[in-house]
């Protein structure tokens, strides 16, 4: 589904104050074209009552929905046997039956033909109310690809189990959702024991200092006693940095593993590379990128608002 996204980058006042930075991005969505319309009329209200010069960017992409791919050894899915499926609507599951499955009630004929039996999941899947909402199932001859039905990393959390003991392949979380307003993420592996004091970390033009337990200010952050207390530490510091607001906030997973996400235009993000003056303890695993479509990137445009 493609989808608009409208940049506010910059409000210059008048001639007597600085152009201003404005750090609103609002995704031009389809379903949710009223709140949109509310947020910018408000914004474009507040600005015109003191007149103002907006400069605006309108970018084109697309999302991408989430999916994986299900794998059915026939022999090996036995009646009274499920394959469950977890979505932020709820829990879903559809159980195998020797015979007389009904369209809608989660039930499917089992079959040790394998290109049958993924037909008749397939077919059990695409007929469930509620779980149907959220995934479709296509696939050919023993495959059933399991897509989420939006687009986007909401997919993402999607989860198949299985309870049929091994006869449908590998199951876990959809993967590769993308929202159509991505934004541009990149990846540092923090590993303490190879982490020595005054080690630093540079984003774009900010550097980030480690320090064995004495960090001061927004730019230091301890090394820690563990791989998790120094991501946590880092993550933690680039959050609270005011050279990085509005430009990148970061996550840790608990084990060390950081990922950046940078809140700025993409295109932008992508020139604030990450540097490390140790490669061992602050192991950089993925650059900023993006998936955005430059040919969808529009020219910055200027309006004046109010009076002049």
């Amino acid at each position: 589904m493609a989808a608009r996204a409208i940049t506010i980058i910059e409000v210059d006042h008048g001639t007597n104050e600085n152009p201003s930075l404005v750090a609103g991005r609002v995704a031009l969505t389809e379903g949710k074209g009223r709140e949109e319309a509310v947020a910018l009329t408000n914004l474009f209200a507040n600005l015109a009552t003191k007149g103002a010069k907006l400069r605006v960017r309108v970018d084109s992409s697309t999302g991408v929905a989430a999916s994986r791919t299900l794998t059915i050894t026939g022999s090996s899915v036995t009646a009274g046997e499920y394959i469950s499926f977890s979505t932020p609507g709820g829990n879903f599951k559809v159980t195998g039956v020797a015979s007389g499955a009904v369209s809608g009630d989660g039930t499917f004929d089992v079959s040790a033909t394998s290109n049958t039996a993924a037909t008749n999941i397939r077919a059990a899947i695409n007929s469930l109310p509620g779980l149907k909402s959220w995934v479709t199932a296509s696939g050919s001859t023993n495959s059933v690809v399991i897509t989420a039905n939006a687009e986007g990393t909401l997919g993402n959390s999607i989860r198949i189990t299985d309870g049929t003991g091994g006869g449908i392949g590998t199951v876990g979380l959809l993967t590769g959702g993308l929202d159509s307003t991505e934004r541009v993420w990149a990846v540092v592996t923090c590993v303490s024991a190879n982490t020595d004091a005054n080690d630093t970390l540079q984003i774009g033009k900010t550097v980030l200092t480690a320090k064995s337990g004495d960090a001061s200010g927004s730019s230091q952050f301890n090394i820690g006693a563990s791989n998790a207390a120094m991501g946590a530490n880092l993550s933690a510091c680039i959050n609270a940095n005011p050279e990085l607001a509005g430009l990148a906030s970061a996550g840790d997973n608990g084990s060390g593993v950081v990922t950046i996400t940078y809140d700025c235009d993409p295109r932008v993000a992508q020139h604030l590379v990450l540097q490390t003056s140790d490669a061992d303890g602050l192991v950089i695993t993925a650059q900023p990128t993006t998936t955005l479509t430059l040919a969808n990137v529009q020219a910055t445009r200027t309006y004046s608002l109010g009076a002049p």
